[in-house]
């Protein structure tokens, strides 16, 4: 019997995970592996996708402010019961050479907002300026926080993702056998080099985001994106990959949570990445961006997509598993 005739807010539908995903394409998997069901048409643009055994799929758009408004619908909506769902962020990003090869994935703790900024054009900053981007209300890259550390104006930078939760994931997954391909192999030596951990096969680790809807690329906005996340995480952060949506979504979890709709720290994150977030050393920019190397810049999206299934399957199979347990309590 489908669920979707009998959706209703007067017997809300119990919803034990969310998968949060950008596009249909980066679904589609979770679809297929779970069974889902859909779409229901959710918010402006969002699809939503469900099964029998509590988990549902929300294609939320891409960019922070479509993945927080249609998170924030479905959240909202009286036919789902969410109280005690966990938010599973699946999908892919940019990750930095400096720390793991293309189709590694990766469970974060922090996720820190790239948008909120003041910026110069780079062709006008001071010459012995490291950027042009600065922290609202601040005059020189890098100057102290407004007093309320992690926040300006009302709006937050930064957020902290449940680390027992997270490592709990880590535990879990920290030996699945990764998918790669020669291709994605043959991309990955153009940074060895340079980059020699970039070379490396893909492997499972911990590390964490910095999220903007601006798609940035390159060595110097590489170096500033590590900056930014040491310093909005007092040094417990470590960049590791770039993503578009997260912060959004963060922040509709946290406005949900507010209202006793959802349970921030039930919001799990893990990125698997798809393409470097700066050129080899010697590489224009340009061409790196455009693609313009002899190779997809997209190349790794393929086992990427396998190895968010891989590592999150798993993850979601022993929510669902022990529901009576963890409807309770988080793991830890």
């Amino acid at each position: 019997m489908s669920l979707f005739p009998g959706l209703s807010s007067a017997s809300p539908l119990p919803v034990r995970v969310v998968l949060l995903s950008t596009y249909r394409r980066g679904l589609q998997p979770w679809i297929d592996r779970e069974g889902l069901r859909g779409p229901v048409p959710i918010g402006n643009g969002g699809e939503l996708f469900l099964n029998d055994r509590g988990c549902a799929g929300l294609v939320t758009g891409m960019g922070a402010i479509n993945a927080t408004a249609t998170t924030l619908a479905f959240g909202f909506d009286a036919r789902f019961d969410v109280a005690s769902a966990y938010w599973f962020i699946a999908g892919l990003g940019g990750i930095d050479p400096e720390d793991a090869g293309l189709g590694s994935a990766v469970w974060t703790e922090w996720i820190v907002d790239g948008d909120l900024v003041h910026e110069i054009d780079a062709r006008e900053i001071p010459p012995d300026w490291s950027t042009g981007r600065l922290v609202l209300n601040t005059a020189r890259p890098f100057a102290p926080p407004p007093p309320r550390a992690g926040t300006a104006f009302g709006v937050r930078e930064v957020y902290r993702l449940n680390p027992a939760l997270r490592d709990w994931a880590l535990r879990l997954t920290a030996a699945t056998p990764l998918a790669d391909t020669p291709a994605v192999a043959d991309f990955r030596r153009t940074y060895a080099d340079s980059f020699p951990v970039a070379a490396q096969p893909p492997r499972v680790l911990a590390g964490d985001i910095i999220a903007a809807s601006t798609y940035w690329h390159g060595a110097k906005l590489n170096d500033w994106a590590n900056r930014w996340v040491d310093f909005w995480t007092e040094g417990r952060g470590k960049m590791v990959i770039t993503t578009m949506e997260d912060a959004g979504r963060a922040a509709a979890v946290q406005t949900l949570a507010a209202a006793g709709r959802a349970d921030f720290s039930r919001l799990l994150c893990l990125r698997t990445g798809c393409n470097f977030s700066r050129p080899p050393a010697g590489l224009d920019v340009v061409r790196s961006l455009g693609g313009d190397t002899g190779h997809d810049p997209f190349i790794g999206e393929g086992p990427c997509l396998e190895n968010m299934i891989r590592v999150g399957g798993p993850v979601l199979d022993a929510l669902l598993a022990d529901w009576p347990r963890y409807a309770r309590e988080t793991p830890a």
